[in-house]
């Protein structure tokens, strides 16, 4: 528990954290794929500090990610991706802060929500409140999970 405290005061304490991460390719590369065979609309949303809409619109761009069904949504707070989630009728989500994941799971019916395993929050992904959560290691196996459903 220490460990996760550690980790969350860390990210909350740096408002950069989310830029300094390095590129997943491999989880670009997956997408790109996706994106370019599926109607699906795919929504990136967002609670990245206000003013980082534009970059993060500029790495989607730069990712080859921004197509006619992709819109990204900024919100406030992470807590409100779920109501967002809801109004757009999301059938799934992925997301890497915990506590999304659960208010989705916990408040949405026929969604399905997904905790994205990172290098800074795999302690926390392993604690036993959090067992009953979906959980994948990269975009890949996301996406082979929902193409089969």
């Amino acid at each position: 528990a220490k460990e996760v405290k550690k980790t969350y005061y860390r990210l909350m304490g740096d408002p950069d954290f989310w830029e300094s991460l390095p590129l997943y390719e491999d989880d670009v590369i997956a997408l790109q794929e996706y994106n370019r065979h599926t109607e699906d609309e795919i929504f990136f949303v967002t609670s990245r500090p206000k003013g980082s809409l534009a970059a993060t619109n500029s790495s989607l761009e730069g990712c080859d990610l921004l197509r006619d069904n992709t819109s990204v949504i900024q919100v406030i707070n992470k807590l409100q991706k779920t109501a967002v989630f809801s109004a757009i009728g999301a059938d799934f989500s992925l997301d890497d802060h915990v506590v999304v994941v659960q208010d989705a799971h916990n408040c949405l019916q026929n969604h399905k929500s997904f905790y994205m395993i990172r290098d800074y929050n795999e302690a926390e992904s392993k604690l036993p409140a959090f067992a009953y959560l979906n959980k994948v290691r990269s975009m890949k196996e996301f996406i082979e999970y929902v193409v089969r459903k």
